[in-house]
């Protein structure tokens, strides 16, 4: 059992410091003014419980639920709610006997549970507390306005009530895991049938590469023999030219060593030449640098003198332009001294008229601060005379709002009185309108009635249809699943026969190859002559043929014997050859004479007779006995019976009937499956067709049956509402009765009341005459004072006016005064500069003079260095050219003897390629050669043979062997040589797939059979908590209404596992009736008796009411009251309340109040302390 301890908040919407609430056994009451939190209580434990819904919480989203902040708080960034239970150890993750659930919300969005501590999930926390009355939705929590909801809400909301009770919450879950589960097996059972159905199929494929397999690895055996003898022979090939490759490149190398020997000669010998060339040049260069470098000599000095010239002359302008200058600077410095004696005289002038305007300002402060004063004294007489004024005004405007007020008042029970006489007259037509309206009710109620029964009839006439139809309709899809599957199998026997027929195609294909090969071109077989010309003896017929339908007919004139041992001779089973005799050779010898020969093999099969003549003779025998008998008799002949038995001399043979079919069974057998398959067809798609034209008559009953339905429940609807219209009537009549009455009364005492407000009203108008003369003489009084005020102010103003002119001018003097100051210090400060640049240009005349004398000494020193080189350079001129005529010859030879080295080289280069051309040869023939040992590595496993051996004679005739084979291996296509691992594995997945499917297939059973027994358990115990809940139901009423009559009804009985529940009830001395029909306080207290059947039926651990008393008068608080005060004996309640009443009762009371706006406190006062001391005090 557990029990409610404590409720841990913070963060928790207005709970924002940390709150706790103990609970102890019996009541627990929750007070406090409207939006003071404490719904905010109740909503805290239902959210740590797992509440999922913002709404239910009164948010947008579940971050609503953390403190958001108010004018004096900042928001918080989590919210946690925990609450902590008393149970029994034994209880699930109880930690020595407590368990505490806590949960956390982040601003984030993040959102944590935990369970003594340890984080755990959201279903944890709901398989926990399922089935034990605490769930979120259980009845033990009843929010604020939800009590009203348990009879306005659907009949589907009620049952889960009934269901919480019942205790079988927890075996719905696991009816709908338990489904969940049964759809996931569907599934895989739907796709383990397509994975089944696709190995079958890739089985079926995988038989028929295997045949392909076995004759291509045959093949490629022969392709690697063949192969094997190309590659060893043309590696003698290879490793012969490569001999005669290295021999020529011996010879090659030695002519070009000779050659190159020949070349580094020459190449010495030049390179000595070209030295002693290089030398002349480089002596030659010098020299002739030289001469270059003294003309540059020559040209320098000749610019020097230039320039030397044009700096003289600019030296002298500048000297005479710095004197000027000077000149110009000294008069400048003059006028600057003038200038600063005359401003001077200015400011001592400008002095004494600033201390004159500073003694007048100050004269005018000293008179401008005696008037502040008087305008002060005024204002504050003006202000006292403001205050009285104001209280006068303020008890004048409070007589004239009385007045008003009363005026106002007659107005308003002047208008309520003409509404109540409208209201009187719009009473008397209701009443009437109303009687009238039931009246009509009650014929409708009748004719609807009537349409009731009607509907029911024809909804029994649909669904009878619809039942036919879809039985109708189960016929049909059977006879369609029939056909469907027969035309499967047919298809799948078409499809293996002709792949039966494709191998043998193959076979013949690859034994003409080898008659092309043996030179026989136009040779045919004997089955392609063969035909069928008695049904039913195929078997027999291809039973005796055997292996001579492969038997080659050779053309006239072919060598039977010879083509028989080339077909031996390229093929391991060899062949069997037919030569047709010749035309006129009868068919086959004549048949003995006996009744039981039906005819010759020959007219059976079809054959000419001269290929009937190449088969030994037999003939078609009507039965066993007389083909065994004959075959005794007739030794040579063999005798055929239609049941696959043959008979020749002593050998008796005799087909099994699983063998598989020959040539003419299978011919035959395609032949009547092409027939039989086109009707199978058309009878599908007959059925189709059908099933097509059913379904269409299914679903047009089925409509026909929701139309009924839809009818029938608009007509039951009807039915209530002219019901509830009918009772409305009734209702509205006696109201209306009772309205009439009350406006009466009404009217009569707002007449009385009225007349006494007129009389205060003439009261009120003498004291406002008396009010209104006083306030007169105050008014006079406060615009004298106000006169003295403003007079004093202007006087102030004017002082200050003048005050403020005269500190201006004393501004205006400073500011010239200083202006005098800057004025002069700038004057000195130009003549400082200018005597600066005057002293400046007086120096650079001097130096340039010393640079003028530098420059005529330089200048003659240049032209003495001029006349020398000129002097020289002409007695170097003749040796430079003597010595280019001397280098000139010299390159010359050196040019003559390039020539010759460069014939040499091209001599050497040529004998060079040549040895190249040798050396990629011999590097293909080895590439070659590498290219073919890679190659036989990678065939045969194993490297070349290190001596080569001879080279076969028929070394090209190898070629074109090795390429027909891969020729006849390509045009087989793509083969699967893993054909046979693969069919095995197949086979394997198969079986284990089977196995698979088969467990899934009983675990759908199982759990077919778990939801079979909830479903049973579920339908057990629903009913008996139904029919114990209504029993409790009707006493509770009973006891809360103090008579009258209440139950629950199911809406389908026949359906217990989903049908809704509708509550009726009948308050004492009212007729049953509709609950929409009951008053706001009837509904509560029959929602409140529904509520107390319940925890009658099953007690839960606790319960939480908010506000559900509010309904509720005094008497009928009083009854809840006793029945909470008999729960709480068994249950702790927790009681969110307004009604004194109901906090008489609680052991424990809280108080939520909101001193600061936005944010709860909690106050706790344990009643069962205080009230014996109270007790104590009045005795």
């Amino acid at each position: 059992m557990l029990k409610l301890q404590s409720l841990e908040l913070s963060g928790f919407k207005s709970f924002v410091d940390p709150a706790t609430v103990r609970f102890a056994g019996g009541v627990t009451a929750i007070v406090g003014p409207n939006g003071c939190g404490k719904s905010n209580l109740t909503e805290a434990l239902t959210w740590v419980l797992g509440e999922q819904s913002a709404k239910s919480v009164r948010g947008d989203t579940m971050e609503d639920v953390i403190f958001n902040g108010t004018e004096q708080r900042h928001p918080l960034g989590m919210a946690e709610v925990t609450v902590t239970f008393a149970c029994d150890p034994s209880f699930e993750r109880a930690d020595e006997g407590r368990l505490t659930i806590s949960r956390r919300v982040f601003r984030s969005g993040e959102s944590q549970y935990r369970i003594n501590g340890r984080v755990v999930r959201l279903r944890d926390v709901k398989d926990l507390f399922m089935d034990t009355g605490l769930g979120i939705r259980a009845y033990s929590v009843i929010e604020q306005g939800r009590i009203g909801m348990i009879l306005s809400g659907k009949p589907q909301e009620r049952r889960r009530l009934i269901e919480e009770a019942a205790g079988i919450t927890r075996y719905k879950v696991r009816k709908h895991q338990a489904e969940l589960k049964l759809q996931e097996a569907t599934g895989n059972l739907m796709r383990l049938d397509d994975i089944l159905a696709e190995v079958e199929r890739n089985l079926r494929v995988l038989k028929r590469q295997a045949a392909a397999a076995r004759r291509y690895e045959e093949r490629r055996a022969e392709l690697r023999t063949r192969q094997r003898e190309l590659l060893l022979g043309r590696h003698a090939e290879l490793a012969g030219s490569l001999a005669g490759q290295r021999h020529g490149l011996d010879a090659a190398v030695a002519a070009e060593a000779t050659s190159t020997a020949e070349v580094a000669r020459e190449e010495a010998a030049l390179a000595a030449r070209r030295e002693e060339v290089e030398r002349q040049a480089t002596a030659l260069a010098e020299e002739a640098r030289q001469q270059a470098a003294l003309v540059g000599t020559i040209e320098g000095r000749q610019e020097f003198l230039r320039g030397a010239l044009r700096t003289g002359d600019d030296l002298r302008a500048r000297a005479r332009a710095g004197a000027e200058q000077a000149q110009r600077r000294d008069g400048e410095i003059a006028n600057r001294e003038r200038r600063l004696a005359e401003l001077a005289t200015q400011r001592a002038e400008l002095a004494d008229l600033v201390a004159r305007a500073a003694a007048a300002v100050a004269d005018e402060e000293q008179a401008l601060a005696t008037a502040r004063q008087a305008a002060a004294l005024a204002e504050r007489q003006l202000e006292s005379r403001r205050e009285e004024l104001l209280v006068s005004l303020g008890g004048l405007d409070t007589l004239r709002s009385r007045s008003h007020r009363e005026q106002i008042e007659i107005e308003k029970a002047d208008l309520r009185l003409r509404h109540l006489g409208a209201e009187q007259e719009a009473r008397e037509r209701d009443r009437s309108e109303a009687q009238a309206e039931a009246t009509a009710a009650a014929t409708r109620l009748d004719a609807l009635e009537a349409r009731a029964r009607e509907g029911e009839l024809a909804l029994s006439r649909a669904e009878g249809s619809v039942a036919e139809a879809l039985a109708l309709e189960a016929a049909v899809t059977e006879r369609l699943r029939g056909f469907e599957t027969d035309l499967a199998a047919r298809r799948e026997r078409q499809r293996f026969l002709g792949e039966l027929a494709a191998a043998e195609a193959a076979g013949r294909q690859e034994l003409t190859d080898r008659l092309a090969a043996a030179g026989v071109g136009e040779a045919g077989f004997l089955g392609d002559h063969l035909q069928s010309r008695r049904r039913g003896w195929e078997r027999s017929l291809d039973r005796y043929l055997g292996e001579l339908v492969d038997a080659v007919l050779l053309p006239p004139g072919a060598d039977p014997l010879a083509v028989a041992e080339a077909l031996a001779a390229t093929g391991d089973n060899g062949a069997i050859v037919l030569q047709p005799a010749a035309p006129e050779t009868p068919a086959s010898p004549p048949p003995p004479a006996d009744p039981a020969i039906l005819g010759p093999l020959a007219d059976a099969v079809g054959l000419p007779p001269p290929i009937a003549a190449c088969l030994p003779p037999a003939f078609l025998v009507a039965n066993r006995e007389a083909a065994v008998e004959l075959a005794r008799r007739h030794p040579g002949i063999a005798f055929l019976t239609r049941d696959r038995l043959w008979a020749s001399s002593g050998l008796l043979r005799l087909l099994g009937n699983g063998a598989q079919p020959g040539l003419l069974a299978r011919t035959s057998e395609l032949a009547d499956l092409e027939a039989l398959l086109a009707r199978l067809e058309t009878e599908r798609q007959a059925a189709a067709a059908e099933l097509e034209l059913r379904l269409a008559a299914r679903s047009a009953a089925a409509q026909a049956l929701g139309r009924e339905r839809d009818e029938l429940a608009a007509v039951r609807q009807d039915l209530a509402v002219a019901r509830a219209r009918r009772e409305e009537t009734s209702v509205r009549v006696r109201r209306s009765e009772e309205a009439l009455a009350a406006v009466a009364a009404e009217a009569a005492e707002l007449a009385a009341s009225r007349q006494r407000i007129e009389e205060r009203c003439q009261l009120l108008s003498r004291e406002l005459a008396e009010a209104t003369a006083a306030h007169a003489v105050r008014e006079a009084a406060f615009d004298a004072a106000q006169q003295e005020v403003t007079a004093a102010r202007e006087t102030r103003e004017n002082r200050r006016s003048s005050g403020a002119g005269q500190r201006g001018q004393l501004e205006v003097l400073g500011e010239r005064l200083r202006s005098l100051d800057f004025e002069a210090s700038r004057l000195r400060e130009e003549a400082r500069d200018l005597a600066a640049q005057s002293t400046g240009w007086r120096q650079e005349a001097a130096e340039i003079e010393n640079r003028l004398a530098e420059l005529a000494a330089a200048t003659a020193a240049a032209e003495r260095e001029l006349a020398a080189a000129v002097a020289r350079q002409e007695r170097e001129g003749e040796l430079l050219q003597a010595g280019q005529e001397a280098l000139d010859s010299a390159r010359a030879e050196l040019r003559r003897r390039e020539q010759e080295l460069a014939q040499l080289r091209a001599r050497r280069e040529e004998e060079r390629s040549a040895v190249e051309g040798v050396r990629v040869a011999l590097v293909g023939l080895e590439h070659d050669l590498a290219h073919l040992d890679a190659s036989y590595r990678e065939e045969f496993r194993e490297p070349l043979p290190e001596i080569p051996g001879e080279v076969p004679p028929n070394l090209p005739e190898l070629g074109a062997e090795v390429e027909r084979l891969r020729s006849l291996l390509e045009a087989m296509g793509p083969v699967n040589v893993l054909a046979a691992e693969e069919y095995t594995e197949q086979e394997e997945r198969q079986r284990f797939l089977s196995a698979q499917r088969a467990d899934v297939a009983s675990s759908m059973e199982s759990l077919r059979r778990t939801i079979r027994e909830i479903n049973e358990t579920s339908v057990t115990r629903f009913s008996q908590a139904f029919a114990e809940v209504n029993r409790h139901f009707a006493a509770t009423f009973v006891e809360l209404f103090r008579g009258g009559e209440a139950e629950m009804r199911l809406l389908d009985e026949e359906d217990l596992l989903e049908s809704g529940i509708e509550i009726v009830a009948r308050p004492p001395g009212k007729r049953l009736q509709n609950l929409m029909l009951l008053s706001g306080g009837e509904k509560a207290l029959t929602a409140i008796a529904l509520l107390f059947a319940l925890f009658r039926t099953k007690p839960s651990p606790l319960c939480i009411l908010d506000e559900v008393d509010a309904p509720l008068d005094d008497v009928n608080t009083l009854r809840f009251v006793g029945m909470l005060r008999q729960l709480a004996r068994e249950t702790q309640c927790i009681v969110v309340t307004h009604n004194k009443l109901t906090m008489e009762i609680a052991g424990t009371l809280y108080g939520v109040t909101m001193e600061e706006r936005g944010v709860s406190k909690l106050v706790e006062v344990r009643l069962e302390e205080v009230q014996p001391e109270s007790e104590a005090a009045s005795a």
